[in-house]
């Protein structure tokens, strides 16, 4: 049916690669799930030695949330059965594009419903992608078109009529939305500095929510205190010690929790946060040493280094905002502390990688971190639930405890 598409201008742009890819989609490092209507017909394939293949290689998913995690893959040494020689899908060879599942026929590519509006985004979880979209020194622009779709590919489906949605949110989400990607998109403010004030911008809004026109109230407030510059220097009013203590607390959970998870399966990424752990020497039971460690690293390496850089963090953020329907959660702070989180994970693991190969860090080390990282944790529920479990048990799940996890 003829939609209304909005979409990033870099959509159009992604090829991807197939076999020439270095990081194939159907191997140890992802789970691939199958929808439940892809799921039914492979069941009912009638080639016995196809229908055979199938029954060893799927699996029902007894935890399934929704019809797109209904079923998944069994991966073999590694890698989908159906992956051939040539490093190509096997079931698109044998039975065509119909028969691939949701996440095959559409990965990288994601499809969201928004108030009648379906929009077009790639994730990062993709290095073609990733490369594409990070390494972008240009504002990330969008456009508007009429495209055929069909509705039922879109993931996230939110209207005013959802029982599922916060009617608040949903209500105001194209201003909500927009302004918060304004913010990041401010390239008169250091990448900590647009956090902070999203952060402030939330918070503002979360706690008057009863107040009529609040969103439009508060972004021309913000917009003021822009432009009279109320906001300049805003991050060297955080105060370091606490600033600091707060992102050991993150740095400790990433070592002794993310790093022992049995099911982080990719060597690489799996490599950048052993490099993060032995640089600032987090398992050496010396808090103040890694902390002074941490300290020198990001003055004397991390600082330098990106510098010139953080259009790839404003580029991922944005990406990351309109693909997640930002800031559609249970509540304006959840999503808050989700984007914060994503950042904070990747900032820290960056500082850690300056520290350890110092004058040898570069830009591809960073775009391969980012895309590894959107890759084995940002498509991951469980661990979406278990970094979300892990803020409120150490009390640090507000707008404050974020803004002072962002740092300088």
């Amino acid at each position: 049916m003829k939609c209304r598409v909005l979409k990033p201008i870099y959509f159009n742009k992604f090829k991807c690669i197939g076999s020439e890819c270095e990081d194939n989609c159907c191997d140890e490092s992802w789970g691939i799930e199958i929808d439940k209507k892809t799921f039914k017909k492979y069941m009912k394939i009638r080639d016995k030695n196809l229908a055979k293949k199938f029954r060893d290689s799927i699996i029902k998913n007894k935890e399934s949330k929704s019809k797109w995690d209904y079923g998944y893959f069994r991966l073999k040494k590694g890698k989908c059965d159906f992956l051939n020689d040539d490093n190509l899908c096997g079931v698109y060879g044998a039975l065509g594009e119909d028969y691939m599942c949701y996440v095959c026929r559409k990965f990288p590519r994601a499809y969201n419903l928004v108030n009648k509006n379906v929009e077009k985004s790639l994730t990062t979880a993709c290095i073609e992608v990733a490369r594409l979209i990070l390494l972008n020194k240009e504002i990330m622009e969008f456009e508007l078109d009429i495209e055929d779709i069909n509705v039922e590919d879109t993931i996230i489906k939110i209207s005013l009529d959802s029982d599922n949605s916060d009617s608040f949110i949903v209500k105001n989400i194209e201003n909500l939305r927009s302004f918060s990607i304004d913010i990041i998109q401010n390239r008169k403010f250091s990448i900590e500095e647009r956090l902070i004030i999203l952060g402030l911008f939330i918070k503002k809004i979360e706690e008057n929510r009863e107040v009529e026109d609040i969103v439009q109230k508060t972004i021309n407030e913000f917009n003021y205190n822009i432009d009279i510059l109320a906001y300049d220097n805003l991050s060297e009013k955080i105060n370091l010690e606490s600033s600091i203590n707060t992102q050991f607390i993150y740095l400790h959970f990433l070592s002794s929790n993310v790093i022992g998870r049995k099911f982080i399966n990719d060597k690489t990424y799996y490599e950048f946060l052993e490099c993060m752990v032995e640089s600032l020497e987090i398992e050496k039971n010396n808090k103040e040493k890694s902390q002074q460690l941490f300290v020198d690293a990001y003055k004397n390496e991390y600082k330098n280094f990106i510098s010139d850089k953080e259009y790839i963090y404003e580029n991922f953020l944005v990406n990351y905002m309109f693909s997640k329907v930002f800031p559609l959660s249970q509540s304006l702070t959840s999503s808050y502390i989700d984007l914060v989180s994503n950042f904070c994970m990747i900032k820290l693991n960056a500082i850690g990688l300056c520290a350890y190969y110092k004058e040898d860090m570069n830009i591809d080390k960073l775009v391969r971190l980012i895309q590894l990282y959107s890759k084995v944790n940002i498509h991951d529920r469980q661990f979406i639930e278990f970094v979300m479990k892990f803020f409120e048990e150490n009390n640090i799940n507000t707008v404050n405890h974020m803004i002072l996890m962002i740092g300088k």
